[in-house]
């Protein structure tokens, strides 16, 4: 499966625009859900795991009788090449009156091939130098001081890949949205690592295979 990515990540980066998309078949409305693909099996499975995320992506019934409560969601597909899916997800939402939330990542990317949600660790192979790379890429995007040693505790953490970020494939590169508490979602914004770096500064481990 890695070596599938790492192919897949070559190719992408070799040919862009110019890779054959996978013939899916979306439905009308602004949610994604495919409803044409050749694997039904594959179908449910996807639209089952996008049903399950958006359910959770609303404000609880207590808080809906609030008149300043709302709950926005954002769709796009962001890339269709190779059997995998990737379906970015944002949300801008208020339950409580109080705390905003903007621009929240809940996206999913999924391989069509063998039937199942991507995560990190199915891309990367070697985690330290994928860490670094990623790291190194958000503190040079992060230009406030403050912001850089307040977020340093989520980006130095062990739990990065998996519970502090988000991400999705787009053409160029994988999108990467860190989720961070509400006082400091100011400090950072998404960070595009194109499909070259991510291949040149070896954050796979798969060139001598």
């Amino acid at each position: 499966m890695r070596i599938l990515l790492f192919i897949i990540l070559n190719l992408t980066f070799m040919w862009g625009v110019f890779a054959k998309d996978v013939k899916i078949r979306f439905s009308d409305s602004t949610i994604p859900y495919i409803t044409a693909y050749k694997n039904k099996s594959v179908k449910n499975s996807f639209n089952n795991e996008l049903t399950k995320i958006l359910n959770t992506l609303k404000c609880n019934h207590k808080q809906r009788k609030s008149k300043k409560a709302f709950w926005d969601n954002y769709t796009r597909v962001s890339f269709t090449k190779y059997d995998i899916l990737s379906v970015r997800i944002r949300s801008s939402y208020n339950c409580d009156g109080t705390h905003p939330f903007n621009d929240e990542d809940h996206s999913l990317s999924y391989d069509l091939e063998n039937n199942r949600v991507l995560t990190l660790y199915d891309i990367f192979l070697k985690k330290d130098k994928t860490f670094k790379l990623i790291r190194n890429s958000f503190y040079e995007s992060i230009t406030d001081k403050k912001c850089r040693e307040k977020v340093s505790f989520y980006l130095e953490s062990e739990k990065l890949f998996k519970e502090y970020l988000g991400f999705y494939f787009d053409k160029k590169g994988i999108v990467f949205k860190l989720k961070l508490p509400y006082g400091l979602r100011f400090c950072t914004k998404d960070l595009e690592i194109s499909y070259s770096d991510i291949i040149n500064k070896s954050a796979l481990s798969l060139i001598h295979i």
